[in-house]
C-alpha cells in the first residue's frame, strides 16, 4: 500500500511540473505570435511600434509622430499583459540585458528592476519599424523548476519561441 502511495505522489508531482512547462511554452508562443502581429500592424499601417518587457509584464506602444510620444496600442489584442504566477520575463537587446531609464525619475528600469506599475514609464526597448525590421532581441520566459523558453528574432526573420538550452543539456 505504501508503494502505491509513493507512486501516486510521484505521478501527481510529475503532472504538476508538466502543466507548468506547458503553460510556460504557451506564454512564450503567445508572446512570439503577438510580436509578429504587431510587426504586421506596423507594416500595414506604416507606423513605428515598440515592445516593452518588464520582469512581470510586457506590452506594446505605438509612436505618435505628431506628439513625439509613445502611446499604448489601442487594440485590445496588444494590451499590457501580466505574467502568470511565478513566470518572469527577461530581455536581452544586442546580447546585453536591457535596462531603460524612467524618464521621470532617472532611475533604471528594466526586466530586472522592480515593477512600479507606472505604465507611462514603459518605454519600448524593442522597436518594430514600418519597414518590418525590428531590434534584434532575446526574451527569456522562465519559472522556477521549469524548462525556460526563449522568444527571439535577429531583427529580420520571424520571431520564434523555443525551449532554452539548459546547462545540463549542453554536452
Amino acid at each position: 500500500m505504501a508503494i502505491i502511495g509513493v507512486l501516486a505522489g510521484a505521478v501527481v508531482l510529475h503532472s504538476i511540473g508538466a502543466d507548468r512547462d506547458r503553460n510556460l511554452a504557451t506564454e512564450a508562443e503567445r508572446l512570439a505570435a503577438l510580436i509578429e502581429l504587431a510587426r504586421g500592424e506596423a507594416l500595414s499601417r506604416n507606423e513605428s511600434w515598440g515592445l516593452f518587457v518588464k520582469r512581470t509584464r510586457y506590452g506594446f506602444k505605438v509612436y505618435d509622430e505628431l506628439d513625439g510620444t509613445w502611446e499604448a496600442a489601442s487594440k485590445h489584442t496588444f494590451r499590457t499583459r501580466e505574467a502568470p504566477q511565478d513566470v518572469e520575463f527577461s530581455l536581452e537587446v544586442h546580447g546585453l540585458p536591457a535596462v531603460s531609464t524612467d524618464t521621470l525619475s532617472g532611475q533604471p528600469e528594466g526586466p530586472n528592476a522592480d515593477d512600479d506599475g507606472d505604465n507611462n514609464a514603459d518605454l519600448p526597448e524593442v522597436l518594430i519599424l514600418a519597414s518590418g525590421e525590428q531590434t534584434p532581441f532575446v526574451i527569456g520566459v522562465s519559472a522556477a523548476g521549469s524548462v525556460s523558453w526563449r522568444v527571439q528574432s535577429d531583427g529580420i526573420s520571424r520571431t520564434r519561441a523555443s525551449p532554452a538550452v539548459q546547462p545540463e543539456d549542453r554536452t
